[in-house]
């Protein structure tokens, strides 16, 4: 699957795996791209777009569904992230009406363990913004990734995320969670501190 060439679909967005997103195709390249992956189910990659440049991360995703058809062909729809990968060649079409594909490698999650230390910064995290939340024990086989997914990062975060080595991604996700955590002990803190005339 890895020597195949894939469809691509350059965005400035990098989506995590099991990140869903809505997407308007309205250009004509890609509502064929939609056609030759078969519409729902379909498959193709998302790489990262900084800068009018395309980066070396990407998203591959799965057509999740059709939300809405028009009569010119434009389409709405949802994806969902697989996987992430690296571009190993990219393609660019020479024709206006035609889409870019590219050869990638995927890139691997670690499965290793988080510490609990880790795990209970989180907790305490969502302890703080929330008032349904998890019991500590049961968050104990959450994956780095997915605290990831639910901090919400943004594109460039996400790609200093995945350029990292396991123990650093470790230390950055700790880093956003206490930055979150302070900011909302700030916002607290200045919302109780107006008041009405």
């Amino acid at each position: 699957m890895e020597d195949s060439k894939f469809p691509a679909f350059p965005l400035n967005i990098l989506l995590l795996p099991k990140e869903k997103m809505r997407l308007h195709l309205f250009e004509p390249r890609y509502k064929q791209l939609l056609k030759d992956i078969n519409y729902l189910g379909g498959e193709f990659a998302i790489p990262v777009l900084k800068s009018n440049k395309i980066n070396q991360l990407g998203s591959f995703v799965r057509v999740t569904e059709i939300l809405e058809t028009y009569p010119d062909g434009r389409v709405n729809l949802e994806i969902e992230c697989l996987k992430n990968f690296k571009i190993s060649n990219y393609f660019e079409s020479l024709e206006e009406d035609k889409y870019d594909t590219c050869k990638i490698e995927f890139i691997g999650f670690s499965s290793k363990t988080l510490k609990f230390d880790t795990v209970e910064i989180y907790w305490k995290y969502l302890q703080l913004i929330s008032n349904k939340v998890e019991e500590l024990y049961k968050l104990k086989d959450i994956s780095l990734n997915e605290i990831a997914l639910n901090l919400t990062l943004s594109t460039i975060e996400k790609i200093k995320f995945l350029n990292l080595n396991f123990s650093s991604q470790v230390k950055f996700i700790e880093n956003k969670i206490l930055f979150l955590t302070l900011l909302y002990n700030q916002e607290t803190k200045t919302e109780n501190n107006f008041y009405l005339n």
